[in-house]
């Protein structure tokens, strides 16, 4: 049995709140995330790797496109994870 709270119909094409949040958070992160990664001298082989953000700025925009695309925590939480 389907949930039928979670029951949404669409009309063609279909491109869900989900999928709108997906996209926007994948942006965001691309803009806002900076990585550093040192290798092992003359190997692919990652020695550090380190992440670097601003927590505020990106706790409210992150928050911003949930309400703003009507979806919870968690609806994208693990798709965000994934991409770090």
């Amino acid at each position: 049995n389907l949930n039928k709270s979670k029951e949404y119909f669409f009309d063609r094409p279909v491109i869900t709140p989900i999928t709108i949040a997906k996209k926007k958070i994948a942006d965001l992160l691309s803009d806002k995330l900076k990585y550093n990664i040192e290798y092992v001298e003359g190997t692919k082989e990652i020695e550090k790797a380190s992440l670097y953000f601003r927590k505020s700025s990106l706790i409210t925009d992150f928050k911003s496109i949930l309400h703003t695309s009507d979806v919870s925590y968690g609806d994208i939480l693990n798709y965000t994870l994934s991409i770090l």
